[in-house]
């Protein structure tokens, strides 16, 4: 029987995740479609926001299991009916969008960088890679910050 259930890691993340089955060996959890709770912060206003993101990048569907220790369990909690709302219409996003393509992935950071920058950003990222210095300078977002590491 799968159940959805969220936990609370000794790494201080936040999961929530299908829970499948439990391995033999180790006491671990199989899961799968696991997505990790991101909570952010408006120190002015003191509004909290979370938002989810994968807990294992390139695993983007269903078929993809991972084995949880459950050592590294501090919690673990059957998630309100809200957060269950959230999190299957995030992880319909995350399965509509092509995960596993890296090209792809370039073509979004590249897409989401020229936007922030206001322009057109001409940076290969092949011959960045080959290349032994690895700073890219351009018109970031940060002010005084015109590098990246």
């Amino acid at each position: 029987m799968i159940a959805l259930r969220q936990f609370k890691l000794t790494s201080n993340e936040e999961i929530i995740t299908e829970v499948i089955d439990y391995a033999d060996s180790d006491g671990g959890l199989v899961v799968r479609n696991t997505l990790k709770i991101v909570s952010m912060e408006n120190m002015a206003t003191g509004q909290r926001f979370f938002a989810f993101r994968p807990y294992v990048m390139f695993q983007g569907d269903h078929t993809h299991v991972q084995i949880l220790n459950s050592s590294q369990v501090i919690c673990e909690t059957t998630p309100s009916k809200d957060l269950i709302v959230e999190y299957k219409k995030n992880l319909d996003l995350f399965q509509s969008h092509d995960l596993n393509n890296i090209d792809e992935t370039r073509k979004q950071m590249h897409k989401y960088f020229e936007e922030m920058a206001g322009g057109s950003l001409n940076i290969n990222i092949e011959e960045f890679e080959d290349s032994d210095n690895k700073v890219i300078k351009g018109p970031w977002v940060y002010p005084g910050s015109d590098t990246i590491n």
